[in-house]
């Protein structure tokens, strides 16, 4: 059956034990309640959401590297992916890289449930990004993505006061960048 711009609403019986039908009553165009999309086998896509920080070499003096974003990381990623994993890796990993901060270097990535192992194993392989020494570590795994939300404006307030002791950061600026970082993760939807 083919999905019409009728709501799943008319869809009806039309003798029991029959085939389906719609109603020739209706014609607004709405969405499948989940109730209704049991009667196709549908189910709901379950994801996973990678909170990681980007650790830079040591020996290299702190900075806020802004070439580095969430476009780059995806690149990275998707390489690894393909190097490590095959065309498989490519085939089964749909990810998408939601936040990042290049002040603080932490971010979330959102990805199918099933697919999270390998995608954190391709994470952990990148050691350079734009030819810069680095390692991905994942520090929270979550199931929703406001779980992760709260654990990423508390990680990105401590590393932004880190930056403020170690001296790569003024005072007066770490008010006006956690309040971005706050409205940057509160933004994120599914």
């Amino acid at each position: 059956m083919k999905w019409g711009k009728r709501c799943v609403g008319c869809l009806r019986e039309s003798e029991p034990g029959g085939t389906l039908a719609w109603a020739a009553t209706c014609e607004r165009p709405t969405l499948p309640r989940k109730e209704d999309l049991e009667i196709f086998g549908m189910v709901r896509l379950k994801n996973r959401y990678l909170l990681f920080n980007l650790h830079f070499d040591p020996s290299t003096p702190p900075s806020v590297d802004t070439a580095i974003n969430g476009g780059t990381i995806n690149n990275s990623l998707k390489d690894s992916l393909e190097l490590n994993f095959g065309d498989y890796g490519i085939g089964i990993a749909s990810f998408t890289v939601k936040y990042y901060s290049p002040h603080t270097q932490t971010g979330i990535i959102r990805c199918a449930r099933e697919s999270y192992q390998m995608l954190w194993a391709a994470l952990s392989f990148i050691t350079k990004i734009r030819n810069r020494p680095c390692i991905f570590c994942v520090v929270h795994l979550g199931g929703t993505i406001k779980s992760v939300q709260q654990v990423a404006l508390k990680r990105d307030r401590e590393a932004l006061e880190m930056m403020v002791k170690k001296g790569v950061l003024d005072v007066t600026m770490v008010d006006a960048l956690v309040k971005k970082a706050h409205e940057d993760i509160m933004a994120l939807e599914i």
